[in-house]
């Protein structure tokens, strides 16, 4: 809403320039008519003796030029008056969305949740399925170069005989409705598979919820609202037209399915995913992109100079089927020139579906969304680590690539690596939430905000012991009980407001089952303005810093209204995405990190200029687009206070001026999201979370280093007992789980089912913010 509010006001200041422009030269010719009236009347005396005015050429010349600039002006008028009416729609159809919005979190059971595909054969399923009758072959062949196999039965190296017309294929093409929100949930691209950080702007689909980067919404497939049924009669009808079709069967049996016969270029085949893509290599001391033909064959990826296609078996023929991959396998043994095993018993492999610019400074801009890269991590100093960045043409040869290479280096998952903690809260069915934040009150209570409403769960039976009665959606809540009020951003509209916490309390402390004698908490204002997505507060409650997507808000409380008053607004060119409060400041990342005096609120650049270790900050906020992401304080102020500011790439230690303590921190994987409890910092990656030991500055040794398997985990807040708390989606139920930093395989502690590691192998994403197919499609495309 912000960003078309913004093309609107641009639009009417440009129109409203030009009026002014055009005014000014009207006036202009009018004086110069007026001047050439008045030297007229000095020549001529006025009128002739028969009342007729003396006009002259010039003149003539003057009224015609006027006339004519009159009439753009009155065009420019129109046309500024249809600019007004276009911004006068564009606000109702935001109003009418909000309305939407609300009426679907009101009545949840009415809508689905969207789910993303993550296995190659539905990223492929789903590509073909825009594939239009109207569309030309050639189009045709730059949009859909895929192939998927259901356990191939045709030959393996994809001549199979000529497929029945295209009755039997079912094309679906119906556009995304995308409009620029500010991401409220740390997720990814639906697109390009980079990260989408809280507080950023993102395009998000009004009917579908598909969510990806503004520059990426033209390449999300037009798969809007696709229905399950619709997904299950196209697969179905797509095995029997390939099961009868008599092609000669491979090694393994099942349907061989190909998309737009005679028409599509097959790239990928899910059984035997290979292709022609771009490796970063080093050569005469510069890196360049060398053309290389990938395979990914019985769980090691192949780099070959040239194509090499297997050959299938005669039908039937068992012994000959496995003589034939035998040969292949030695066939590609002898022909790459490099091979990275993807599941390696002395070590881990990653795959990084995105790359940060800062890696790849000597590659263009706009090829950096189509690479991934794949990291081989040795346990032990015998072998060197290796890295393979990766560049595909299309984005939709890119999630498949990812997703399968995932879906293999997942294959060997250490049992150690699921647990994670103690499950507080399970919820399934019905009964599920959309969870946003936790508060812990108590070792028994826990507030939970939720786009439901605001819950009070029991810690000690683990369930939701109420419900608080009319309280909105919930995105963030804090409880000052030095002040005792909670603060909460509440409704779809994301208003800061606060209640006591004497009218709250009731509803937390009344036994289960009982009904609450008092009335629900009333709120009220903290400040009157619409889309707050971030706000914090100082350790004694009395000042208080709030964002919106142009403005910072700094807050001081008034003891005589019981509210906090306004004492700064701070404009800001990019959101907010973190605020931490110092002694003496407060920390606030936009488009750089700045410091806003907490006396006379003066704002200043946090970054000592003088450091020119940070100077490459600046450059990649201004040139990568690399924003701030969190800051963190990782050592007490009562000692030498020291911050850990997090960005897309990496994490910088600085002191309170500003200036470097120690070396930088890299992420290993995509990060999402960050949380520090002394001394254990986590990072939120797509289905996975990272804790690192942070150590005081100056120590020698080395912390804890771990990265635990979570479906889709979510941060909710920190806990006293354990570290944090966390969500987890999976197999259609939520856990709310209290994190255990030190939590090994040997600890009695929750571990994840099988299904849900098989989500992990397949980067499933987020149920909310992601592709734009419900969770029944995507059940309907893995049978």
């Amino acid at each position: 809403m912000d960003g078309q509010k913004s093309f609107s006001e641009t639009e009417i200041m440009k129109l409203n320039q030009t009026i002014a422009q055009q005014t000014k030269l009207i006036n202009f010719l009018q004086a110069k008519v007026t001047e050439m009236e008045k030297k007229k009347k000095k020549l001529w005396g006025g009128r002739s003796k028969d009342g007729i005015c003396c006009g002259t050429p010039q003149t003539s010349t003057l009224e015609s030029s006027l006339s004519k600039y009159q009439s753009k002006c009155r065009q420019l008028q129109d046309a500024l008056d249809r600019s007004r009416s276009e911004a006068m729609s564009l606000r109702q159809q935001l109003n009418h969305a909000l309305a939407a919005a609300e009426s679907r979190h009101n009545h949840p059971q009415g809508s689905e949740t969207a789910a993303v595909p993550t296995s190659p054969k539905s990223r492929a399923l789903l590509t073909a399925l825009t594939l239009s009758p109207s569309v030309s072959g050639a189009a045709r062949t730059g949009v859909a170069k895929a192939q998927v196999s259901q356990e191939d039965v045709g030959d393996v190296n994809g001549e199979g005989s000529v497929l029945p017309p295209p009755s039997l294929r079912m094309h679906h093409n119906i556009p995304h409705r995308f409009h620029v929100v500010l991401c409220m949930r740390p997720t990814k691209c639906a697109a390009c598979l980079d990260a989408i950080h809280f507080g950023r702007y993102a395009s998000r689909c009004q009917e579908c919820g598909a969510v990806c980067h503004p520059k990426c919404s033209t390449s999300v497939p037009s798969t809007c609202g696709v229905p399950a049924e619709y997904v299950r009669k196209f697969s179905d009808a797509m095995a029997t037209e390939h099961s009868s079709s008599g092609t000669t069967p491979p090694s393994t049996p099942g349907p061989h399915v190909k998309f737009a016969p005679n028409v599509c270029e097959v790239t990928f085949d899910s059984s035997l995913p290979r292709g022609w893509v771009k490796v970063l290599r080093s050569s005469g001391g510069k890196q360049s992109w060398h053309k290389n033909y990938l395979v990914l064959y019985r769980g090691v990826l192949y780099l070959l100079n040239q194509a090499l296609e297997p050959t299938g078996p005669a039908s039937g023929d068992t012994d000959r089927a496995a003589d034939v991959e035998d040969r292949y396998g030695e066939r590609l043994e002898s022909g790459c020139h490099e091979r990275v095993q993807m599941s390696p018993s002395d070590g881990e492999v990653l795959v990084s579906s995105a790359v940060p610019a800062t890696e790849l400074t000597g590659t263009a801009k706009s090829d950096i969304p189509y690479t991934f890269k794949v990291e081989l991590k040795p346990h032990t100093t015998c072998w060197p680590p290796k890295c393979l960045y990766i560049m595909v043409p299309t984005f939709a040869e890119k999630q498949m690539w990812v997703s399968v290479l995932e879906m293999c280096a997942g294959h060997n998952v250490d049992p150690s690596k699921c647990n994670v903690g103690d499950t507080v809260l399970r919820l399934a069915g019905q009964h599920i939430l959309d969870v946003n934040c936790v508060h812990e009150l108590s070792y028994e209570y826990l507030l939970l905000g939720a786009m439901e409403g605001l819950y009070v769960v029991d810690l000690v039976a683990r369930t939701v012991r109420r419900q608080v009665a009319e309280v909105p959606a919930v995105f963030q809540i804090s409880v000052c009980t030095q002040l005792g009020v909670v603060l909460a951003i509440c409704g779809q509209e994301r208003r800061l407001m606060l209640t006591d916490w004497t009218a709250m309390q009731p509803w937390v402390e009344s036994l289960a089952g009982r009904d609450v004698a008092a009335d629900p908490p009333e709120w009220r204002l903290v400040e009157d303005t619409e889309e707050c997505h971030l706000f914090a507060r100082s350790q004694d409650c009395t000042m208080l810093c709030m964002a919106t997507g142009r403005a910072i808000y700094v807050h001081v409380w008034n003891a005589s209204r019981a509210n906090y008053t306004c004492r700064k607004v701070a404009k800001t060119s990019e959101p907010c995405s973190c605020i931490l409060f110092t002694p003496y400041t407060i920390l606030i990342g936009c488009d750089i990190f700045y410091q806003i005096d907490a006396k006379d609120f003066s704002v200043e650049e946090f970054l000592d200029p003088t450091d020119h270790t940070l100077s490459f900050l600046t450059y990649s906020a201004t040139q990568l687009r690399s924003f701030p992401v969190s800051v963190l304080q990782v050592a007490p102020p009562e000692y030498n206070p020291e911050y850990l500011l997090c960005f897309h790439e990496l994490g910088v230690f600085v002191d309170a001026d500003g200036r470097r303590t120690r070396g930088d921190l890299k992420w290993s994987r995509l990060p999402l999201a960050f949380a520090y409890k002394s001394p254990h910092l986590f990072i939120q990656h797509l289905n996975s979370i990272e804790i690192l030991e942070i150590k005081a500055r100056g120590a020698k040794e080395s912390g804890l280093h771990r990265i635990v398997l979570v479906s889709n985990p979510r941060f909710l807040g920190l806990s006293s007992v354990g570290s944090m708390y966390l969500a987890s989606f999976h197999s259609g139920q939520l856990e709310v789980i209290s994190v255990n930093a030190t939590a090994n395989g040997h600890t009695d502690q929750m571990q994840l089912p099988s299904s849900s590691l098989e989500e992990n192998s397949e980067a499933g994403e987020s149920d909310e913010m992601q592709f734009s197919f419900t969770s029944s499609v995507v059940e309907a495309l893995e049978e």
